[in-house]
């Protein structure tokens, strides 16, 4: 147990180094807990051996969220596999949590500012691609 001495003295530097520690984690996790459609913050929150109100407390203390950690790397995977693969849309939707094509198309478009066939599109013009 740490002395409340110490704790109240270096109690930023705690609160920073878990602040730390949920991103580092949750930059690991997230991908395969979207793979394996484990990516809810109950799952995370465990994982991580804190409360889930804990982890958003810090979440939003760092002006994001959950849900939009779990959007931005969700779009990230989506790239990768549009670029990489020759997988449908729905297939790639499918992958990375979405039931349908035009949820997946929407929330890839707000991010994006392309649909996922103009990205993909876009990424074999440039060549970056087979």
């Amino acid at each position: 147990m740490v002395p409340c001495c110490l704790v109240s003295r270096y109690g930023f530097h705690l609160v920073r180094f878990e602040v730390y520690l949920v991103f580092n984690y949750l930059n690991q996790l997230l991908p395969r807990c979207i793979e394996h459609d484990l990516a809810n913050m109950s799952y995370i929150a465990g994982r991580l051996g804190f409360s889930e109100i804990t982890v958003r407390r810090r979440l939003k203390n760092e002006g994001t969220s959950f849900r939009e950690l779990l959007q931005r790397k969700r779009i990230a995977i989506s790239k990768r596999l549009l670029i990489e693969t020759k997988m449908n849309i729905l297939g790639i939707a499918q992958k990375v949590g979405y039931s349908e094509t035009a949820s997946f198309s929407r929330a890839f478009q707000k991010e994006t500012g392309k649909t996922p066939t103009q990205y993909r599109k876009s990424a074999y013009g440039k060549g970056l691609s087979d």
